[in-house]
């Protein structure tokens, strides 16, 4: 936690790196695939350096060629823990009888004792009760229900509810410039107020850990939350919103979920945003007038909006992201609306929003039904747009007096009037995308475009090939599954003409050496969104979404080491010799690399990836894990809960142990278990041996001659390919016996 100057500092000197950097794709890929703790870890490298002495400064500034900002940023996009100042605390009870809520804001504010709070520094107020709030407490930034929040103050709401019974209109919590609310575990509801019907921050910063904002409304911005500066004496507003839900609020014009105003940013992770409404723009999120709306991880669904952006919309010179994000049945209801999922408009002066890893699904609007690029600037890479639909034009996307980029994305099942999957009135550049279906000719998928060469057309006069010999699809619509990955993508069918189809190799290019899943892409890159058969492990443990806050990052050696993590998340990294690593508590990334490792997982949903070369021991733990065995003949222990095991290369042995387990052997001849619960075990390549055992168990052989043996239960046996093997299985299909 840092003072008040230090805090605003800070945020203007991160908005300012943002801006500067705004335009160069490597830094917005770097940027995005570091996750949530980049902003935080920025705040504290950016804290310490200011404060060095003057000459200490100019000397380092020599040195490195860079302003104190832009060494913060990298010291942050470097992977260096977290920067953590301790402050004492003190806990605060509120009861609602002895200390209220409002006595204990207070004292927070005052470190002093009112009523029957005592305050001291930075506080943590522990709810023990619903609290009912019936009347307005203060008038300073419209009506609000509680004091103003002025300092650092942590709520504990244990699940609790802050919310508003009475007749008179007012927020629930306020939070003024310079101050920081931590509000972790509480439900806030019921907020009915001109701006920020739930929380407003104006000039301070949020963070906001496994709550609700639910149920509140806002006259004009920010139904559940809103985050405004007026650009002078406030001009920085904040919000981190972690493994959090923003639902069923509403907006007269912006942001029905969250609205980031006049210098406002807010990045959601691991969060839903839902069922929420807005009378102009941004259903779920919005950012106006040079603000940031940032979705990581999460899910933004079933939001609507009048004009336009019923998911997510940026306008009025705004920063946007959307990645590794679901944006599906969003509604922009006016028959003039543009960007059912996504929208930027008038955003030529900070020239991007990004959609990056993410799927853009069953979106509805007059124009662009999945995203709108109006008078703006936007990035599409490695994303999915399917299903979507513009009773105009767009069905897809559509482009108009703007630039875009799209780069190995799927546009495809999208419908319109005119141009089902886009419409360019722009400047649209196009490389190693996947478009349309041969139930419609070119004209009628695209207007105004032509797609690159690098593409593949899949429309009836183009290359004309069925769809489901090209994409998984469920009757002649494209089938969004779970693939891997943080969001539903549309696999590749085997023997289909986009695999491989780049000729490029991009194995060593950090931008685009994964597909939208974070898989690894082959040397001969697949076009589109999907790499068929990818390798199923994480690019440096970042592709799945686990972490939930931050992050402690520990090192081996190229010799034999034991290392135990920390109760809270961490990567562990074993480098070379025979290692024994173990996560302990938090989620965990475990890479074992090279020789042969053992890898512990514990408390925690984990991921555990052997490394190259090894013959790797992994025990998982009680919860959902994901383990990745890559080289070397391994032995895999799934543990409770629902994991995932990858064999990858070598001759494996994979334990299922407790819970419904996915199993995938890939190459070698490998055998597997799978204890108790509904197991889904796959074969791959070679010949393979599956035991369900207890469970209702589906085992596939596929390629080689493998055993199925169901085990107790009711099972399905499809042995596949080769000369398989079946017993104790209700259902058999491809068996010799």
């Amino acid at each position: 936690m840092f003072e008040t100057d230090q805090q605003k500092a800070a945020v203007q000197a991160w908005d300012e790196e943002l801006r500067a950097k705004h335009n160069n794709r490597w830094f917005a890929s770097l940027l995005f695939k570091q996750g949530e703790t980049v902003f935080q870890r920025f705040s504290g490298y950016y804290s310490q350096l200011t404060a060095l002495p003057r000459r200490t400064r100019r000397t380092l500034q020599r040195k490195w060629a860079v302003t104190l900002a832009a060494a913060a940023m990298a010291f942050a996009l470097s992977g260096a823990p977290n920067i953590n100042v301790a402050q004492a605390a003190a806990d605060i009870m509120v009861d609602g009888k002895n200390c209220t809520l409002m006595d204990a804001i207070t004292a927070a504010n005052t470190d002093a004792v009112v009523g029957g709070c005592d305050g001291s520094s930075s506080d943590t107020l522990v709810l023990t009760k619903d609290i009912v709030l019936k009347a307005i407490d203060n008038s300073d930034f419209g009506n609000s229900g509680t004091p103003v929040i002025t300092s650092n103050i942590t709520i504990q709401g244990n699940g609790h509810k802050i919310k508003r019974d009475g007749k008179d209109p007012f927020r629930i919590l306020t939070v003024a410039n310079g101050a920081q609310l931590t509000l972790n575990n509480s439900v806030i509801t019921g907020g009915l107020a001109d701006v920020g019907g739930g929380i407003l921050v104006h000039g301070g910063t949020l963070y906001m850990d496994h709550s609700t904002v639910s149920g509140n409304d806002a006259e004009t911005s920010g139904g559940g939350i809103a985050l405004v500066g007026n650009g002078s004496d406030v001009k920085y507003s904040s919000a981190l919103i972690l493994s959090s839900v923003v639902e069923k609020n509403a907006a007269g014009e912006n942001g029905g979920g969250i609205a980031a105003m006049n210098g406002g940013f807010v990045l959601a992770v691991q969060s839903t945003i839902s069922g929420n409404e807005a009378g102009l723009f941004g259903g779920g999120m919005a950012a106006q007038n040079y603000s940031v709306a940032w979705s990581k991880y999460s899910t933004i669904a079933d939001n609507t909006a009048v004009q336009g952006g019923g998911g997510i919309a940026s306008v009025d010179n705004s920063f946007l992201i959307v990645g590794a994000s679901t944006v599906s049945g969003n509604e922009a209801t006016d028959p003039d609306s543009s960007g059912g999922g996504v929208l930027s408009i008038g955003n030529f002066e900070s020239k991007y929003a990004i959609v990056v890893n993410s799927t853009i699904a069953r979106n509805e609007a007059g124009f662009g039904g999945g995203v709108s690029n109006y008078s703006s600037g936007m990035g599409i890479l490695a994303s999915t747009i399917a299903g979507n639909s513009a009773s105009q034009e767009g069905g897809g996307i559509w482009n108009d007096d703007s630039d875009m980029g799209l780069f190995a994305t799927i546009v495809s099942g999208n419908s319109a009037s005119n141009g089902a999957e886009v419409v360019n009135n722009g400047s649209l550049d196009s490389e190693d995308n996947l478009f349309g279906h041969s139930g419609i000719s070119s004209g009628q998928a695209f207007a105004g475009f032509t797609p690159d060469g690098t593409d593949f057309v899949a429309t009836s006069d183009a290359n004309n090939v069925a769809l489901g010999s090209i994409i998984d699809t469920s009757g002649s619509n494209p089938r969004l599954r779970d693939n891997g990955g943080p969001t539903l993508t549309i696999a590749l069918v085997p023997g289909s003409p986009a695999i491989d189809g780049t000729g490029d190799d991009r194995t060593g290019d950090d931008f685009v050496s994964l597909d939208q899943r974070g898989f690894v892409r082959d040397t001969n890159a697949d076009i589109g969104a999907y790499e068929f058969d990818s390798e199923a492990r994480p690019a440096v443990c970042d592709a799945p979404p686990i972490f939930n806050g931050p992050v402690n990052i520990i090192h081996g050696t190229e010799g034999n080491d034991k290392i135990k993590g920390t109760s809270g998340n961490d990567i562990i990294i074993g480098y070379g010799g025979n290692d024994r690593l173990e996560g302990l508590g938090g989620n965990d990334c475990i890479i074992g690399n090279a020789g042969d490792d053992q890898l512990y997982g514990d408390e925690g949903n984990d991921i555990l990836w052997g490394g190259d070369l090894d013959n790797v021991t992994v025990y998982s733990s009680k919860d959902r894990d994901k383990i990745y065995g890559d080289a070397g003949d391994d032995e895999m222990h799934g543990g409770g809960d629902k994991d995932r095991l990858d064999g990858n290369d070598g001759d494996d042995v994979m334990y299922g142990d407790d819970g419904d387990d996915t199993m995938v052997a890939h190459d070698g001849n490998d055998t597997m278990y799978g204890g108790s619960g509904k197991d889904n075990m796959r074969g791959d390549d070679g010949n393979d041996s599956m035991y369900g055992e207890a469970g209702d168990d589906k085992l596939y052989g596929r390629q080689g001659d493998d055993v199925l043996d169901g085990g107790d239960n009711n099972d399905q046996l499809d042995g596949s390919d080769g000369t398989d093997t079946c017993t104790n299985g209700e259902q058999l299909k491809s068996c010799e016996a």
